[in-house]
């Protein structure tokens, strides 16, 4: 069968419900009549005649489809399907009236006669019922519609039949009279019919499409009819596949007729239990029609049909083994009808969806013709094995099930890739709950080339599973020889990739997206073995513009960590993080091939992972929950060892520092006023508890920076509102110049002043009471989203500092974004004496180890290298965090036994020269790697991370960092280049603007503070950059870094670089800094601040000599006893140019 064509938007058309409940009618009146007239002919009859009056009812209701199937399909495509519906139900009440007088007269032969008319007009009926619902609902919502139709159906065939045989019984023994008991009945019946006609009246579908004239064949053109559906392969194998269901239907239905006269010998009854029987597999059906129309309420699954066809062999087979025990045989009659149900939905969709308008009327009276002669074979085959061979009821199921069992080996011949598709894509959804961004981006026909992020293994499960159109992949050459995986590769039409015939490929490629195909491929080539973007390769280009086909972009998040992802440096050797992992799969709008460059896919790739990202349910978490639950898990375990006091430190447990927060937390949630409380503390128990104790209280941690200035601090203050302020007596006698409120409280008074009650009421909420209890205890939110978490300010390096306010989703993201990149390993312990003032120090100091469960050794600052000698040794620290101003520092004083289990440092802050870089690794034999990242990005934006390891099923090399570079950006993180004077977006070749978007990023200062650096949802950073073409990060400098001299930019880094290299420096402190100041000449001059006293001549004579023109040499060096810095090590440029402004 041929792959079904894709289902494209419904047109907005009024009435389905109204043609829903007079097609129900119809289907409801056939049968009620027909077991009220096979009630009267038991009862009237002799047992031999009234078996053969119940076969002949059976047969004069599919008769009309065989005689008249062609006339009838004429008349559905010649004249308005509505109308033909509408002209249908009224003879149906002129034809009940002709059975009401002949059963009132007591004719039964005139009434079976008038049934056959009934017949007929179904004849007529079924083709235009059937055409209509795609004229109301379109393609893309037929197969849920026909779904719906077809559980009515069966509802209204099941309830006529309990009606029927229930009324039939009810009326004949109260009116002590078959015949008026039927008279009784119908009148009821033809009530109905009236109401019908009555609700359909206004519907209106579309004009006739076909002007075909009449011609006296078509009384007798079976044969032509069948030829015209024969020579549609696809629709004619379907047409055999519904006769398929309606022959063994019509055969098990015949079947359950001859069970029930069995048991009641024919007495009143018989009707009664014929009709349980067949409301037990109808209800199946409604069942398994919902189930089929549900699963392809977005595409449809041909995989149902062989499914459906295997089910209903086995069901049968159970039917044989279970007759004679009724429960057991009623249930596997309600599962005969389940997979009936699963099987008839596509076929008939198929059916509606394929035809072509002008003659999808013929075609389905065809296939009606088709299934009344297989509804004969039915009857035949029934009294055949009945009466001629004498088989029982368990013979005549097990024959059955043996001729279903064939049907669907057939077809699973004929489906093995959709059969195979469908049981994939169930497991995927089982294991894989996918959320499905862009869905309408897919073209519905035509060629189209999706081009995707690669992650994992599993990559192709979730882009098969949420595309409405079947997708031929590019697959390796080497996967096609292995037994198994090649055959179902060849079974799915993917196309193989050689390496040294990657032009073959490419053209088999093209071939399939000219034929209307959707083709996918993974431009990396490769799986990530990083998480994050790699190089794309520009293969896809060629295809799309060789087709001439468009291309979309399509990202899958949430697959790394899954045991099929490299995560953790192995394949499938793991423990995956979760069972059941929540994906979401995007596509973006389509391409037109000359659009389709590498630069642009990446982008698109990098926003389409940032939109997913920020939509992960762990994102959207409060983050006081997220805290709670990590610390709550095993709380016995060392979660922190604070280094600020004893020689081998103070372990805390997690449990133990969950006992104080909760504490402190329930005091200060009705004594601390306001929403944001400052905290002065250094990393280490106090800082972590106090931060913590303030989030489970629901209050918002601001943590200031003490060496800011009192005038920056007091800004602070005021801008934030902070209403109280948590410190310890050393800090505050140590900090006598900083602006202390009047509401300062200290720590230690704080935790002294709980009672024993609250104490031991915390312990037993930590250790003992269950964490679903807690959090509803402490009535933190579920969701955190986009509400402020923690307030931090910016440095201030070019005036006072800005308000930063951190949302839970920002600082979720970020930790998760960490978590991702593998940065932190199992078993590593962090050290870090990163003040918390600095969010490189609260994100990735303090929260990612408490997320992440990972041991967190403190020391109180950076400065005292002594403590920080004592972490590494007895703490056994394996990661460091530092900037490099501080690595300078310690490689002074710390020697290499004071880190012996070190594997890597990481910095940030500030640029990290690559002589240090080397000299630290020399030293302590461990790496030391650059990230990049801003208070407004939570901090860390991007990473340099050592080489992903080689291994079983990671051969090929894969760069995790780039000399020069801050590495690659963290996944789900967008980024722009901008034009720095328009703002207009840059191809990623060049160097520009630098722009953020991502959960991670802040959507504004503190009280909309330069708003202007907020656009469209992008945070313009105020760095120049560049990409490469495998997505490493180079920052230029600072747009705030470069001048404008005689209308070229001199970038003041490279110029002070230069100088370093001319005039080496072993200080640890800054000594040179090069500065611009306006020009009324030239725009601006550059100014060099020294504390070395660099003759002017000789900068300038080894500037040149490095090749640098004589507009970079700065025009006057100033003499300076110290540059000025700020506490985190960055350069003060506020104090910078003000020392420059007094002299010049």
């Amino acid at each position: 069968m041929p792959e079904p064509l894709p289902l494209s938007d419904p047109p907005a058309r009024p009435g389905l419900r109204r043609t829903l409940t007079a097609l129900a009618q119809v289907a409801f009146h056939d049968n009620a009549v027909k077991l009220v007239l096979i009630g009267l002919a038991t009862a009237v009859l002799p047992q031999e005649e009234a078996a053969g009056a119940v076969s002949l009812l059976a047969l004069l209701l599919v008769l009309p489809f065989v005689l008249f199937g062609p006339l009838a399909g004429w008349v559905a495509d010649r004249f308005p399907k509505h109308a033909v519906f509408r002209h249908s139900l009224a003879a149906q009440i002129l034809l009940t009236l002709g059975v009401l007088a002949a059963v009132h007269t007591g004719q039964l032969g005139l009434a079976i006669a008038c049934f056959f008319l009934l017949g007929l007009q179904s004849t007529f009926f079924s083709p235009a019922k059937r055409g209509i619902l795609k004229e109301l609902v379109g393609s893309r919502r037929l197969a849920a519609a026909t779904g719906a139709a077809e559980s009515l159906v069966v509802l209204a065939i099941l309830a006529g039949t309990l009606a029927g045989g229930w009324l039939f019984d009810a009326r004949a023994a109260a009116l002590t009279s078959t015949w008026a008991g039927a008279s009784s009945a119908l009148w009821i019946f033809l009530g109905g019919c009236a109401a019908a006609w009555a609700v359909f009246i206004g519907v209106r579908g579309e004009a006739s499409a076909s002007h075909s004239p009449f011609h006296g064949s078509l009384l007798w053109g079976h044969a032509s009819q069948l030829r015209g559906l024969a020579r549609q392969p696809g629709l004619f194998k379907a047409a055999l596949g519904e006769s398929a269901f309606y022959f063994l239907g019509g055969a098990v239905m015949v079947t359950l007729m001859q069970l029930a006269r069995e048991e009641f010998s024919g007495a009143l009854g018989t009707s009664s239990r014929t009709g349980v029987l067949m409301a037990l597999m109808g209800g199946g059906v409604i069942l398994g029609s919902l189930l089929a129309g549900l699963i392809c309420r977005r595409t449809l699954r041909l995989g149902l049909i062989p499914l459906g066809g295997l089910l209903m062999a086995a069901s049968l087979w159970a039917m044989a083994a279970t007759t004679g025990h009724n429960t057991a045989f009623c249930a596997t009659l309600l599962a005969l009808g389940l997979s009936g149900g699963l099987f008839l939905v596509p076929i008939s969709t198929y059916l509606q969806d394929r035809a072509r308008e002008e003659e999808r009327g013929n075609i389905l009276a065809a296939t009606n013709l088709l299934s009344s002669l297989a509804g004969a074979a039915a009857v035949a085959l029934q009294f055949t094995l009945a009466s001629a061979l004498g088989f029982s009821v368990a013979a005549q199921c097990a024959t059955y099930g043996f001729i279903a069992l064939v049907i669907a080996a057939y077809l699973v011949f004929l489906l093995p890739d959709e059969l195979l598709r469908l049981a994939g894509l169930a497991i995927a959804r089982l294991i894989y709950p996918t959320r499905i961004l862009g869905a309408e981006n897919i073209p519905p026909s035509g060629g189209v080339l999706i081009v995707c992020n690669h992650v994992s293994y599993a990559d192709v499960l979730p882009l098969a599973l949420v595309c409405t159109r079947p997708i031929r992949f590019l697959s390796l050459d080497s996967l096609f020889r292995i037994p198994l995986l090649g055959t179902v590769l060849r079974i799915f039409g993917c196309i193989p990739v050689s390496p040294l015939k990657a032009k073959d490929a490419l053209k088999k490629a093209a071939e399939a997206l000219q034929a209307g195909e959707v083709v996918c491929l993974f431009p990396e080539g490769q799986l990530t073995r990083t998480g994050s973007l790699m190089e794309l390769k520009p293969g896809f280009e060629l295809i799309a513009r060789k087709a001439g086909c468009p291309v979309v972009t399509a990202h899958l998040d949430g697959l790394w960590g899954s045991i099929f992802s490299f995560s953790g440096g192995r394949y499938f050797w793991k423990w995956p993080r979760r069972l059941r992992v929540p994906i979401t799969a995007s596509f973006a709008p389509p391409l037109d091939p000359e659009e389709a460059t590498t630069a642009r896919v990446r982008q698109n790739l990098l926003e389409l992972g940032a939109e997913a990202f920020a939509q992960r349910a762990e994102v959207r978490m409060s983050l006081g929950r997220a805290l709670l639950h990590q610390l709550k898990a095993r709380p016995w375990e060392i979660q922190l060892i604070d280094f600020a006091q004893k020689e081998h430190g103070k372990p805390v447990r997690r449990g133990t520092l969950l006992t104080a927060a909760l504490a402190l937390a329930w005091r200060w949630k009705d004594t601390l006023p306001g929403r944001r409380i400052g905290i002065v503390l250094p990393p280490g128990e106090a800082g972590t508890l106090t931060n913590l104790a303030l989030i489970f209280a629901g209050k918002i941690p601001v943590n200031l920076n003490p060496t800011a200035g009192p005038a920056a601090v007091a800004h602070a203050l005021q801008a934030g509102e902070v209403s109280a302020l948590l410190t310890a007596a050393p800090v505050r006698q140590r900090l006598a110049k900083f602006p202390w409120p009047e509401a300062t409280l200290d720590l230690a008074t704080e935790a002294a002043a709980l009672s024993p009650w609250e104490k031991c009421r915390a312990f037993l909420w930590a250790w003992v009471i269950p964490y679903p209890l807690l959090k509803h205890r402490l009535r933190l939110p579920a969701r955190g989203g986009d509400d402020e978490a923690a307030l931090l300010f910016t440095s201030g390096s070019s005036g006072l500092p800005k308000g930063v306010p951190l949302t839970h989703a920002n600082l979720l993201a970020n930790a998760l974004q960490i978590r991702d990149i593998d940065l932190v390993h199992r078993g590593d312990r962090v050290l870090s004496s990163l003040p918390l003032f600095h969010s490189f120090g609260l994100t990735v100091g303090l929260l990612c180890p408490l997320l992440g469960r990972r041991i967190l050794l403190t020391a109180p600052t950076p400065l005292e290298s002594e403590k920080i000698a004592r972490a590494g040794r007895h703490g056994r620290a394996t990661l460091l965090l530092g900037t490099p101003t501080f690595l300078r520092q310690w490689m002074k004083r710390l020697d290499p036994a004071d880190l012996p289990a070190l594997r890597l440092a990481v910095t940030g802050a500030e640029k990290l020269p690559a002589p240090l870089a080397q000299a630290f690794q020399e030293k302590y034999t461990a790496s030391v790697f650059e990230g990049y990242g801003l208070t407004e990005t939570s901090p860390v934006a991007s990473f340099n991370l050592p080489d992903p390891v080689q291994g079983p099923g990671a051969r090929s090399s894969q760069r995790g960092h780039c000399p020069g570079s801050v590495g690659r950006l963290l996944p789900g993180l967008a980024a722009r280049l901008l034009d720095p004077a328009t703002g207009a977006p840059l191809s990623s070749d060049g160097a520009g603007l630098l722009a953020f978007r991502g959960a991670n990023v802040i959507r504004g200062y503190l009280g909309g503070a330069e708003a202007d650096k907020f656009r469209d949802g992008w945070f313009l950073t105020g760095d120049l950059a560049r990409f490469d073409e495998e997505g490493f990060l180079f920052i230029e400098g600072r747009l705030s870094r470069f001048s404008k001299v005689g209308g070229e930019m001199v970038p003041h880094l490279a110029v002070e670089a230069a100088l370093l290299q001319a005039f080496p420096s072993d200080s640890d402190k800054p000594t040179e800094v090069v500065l611009g100041l306006p020009d009324g000449e030239k725009g601006e001059q550059l100014i060099l601040l020294s504390t070395r006293g660099l003759d002017p001549a000789q900068v300038r004579e080894k500037l040149a000599a490095a090749g640098f023109p004589n507009l970079w040499a700065p025009k006057r060096v100033l003499t300076v006893e110290a540059i000025p810095v700020l506490g985190s090590g960055k350069l003060d440029f506020a104090a910078c140019k003000e020392m420059a402004a007094k002299v010049f």
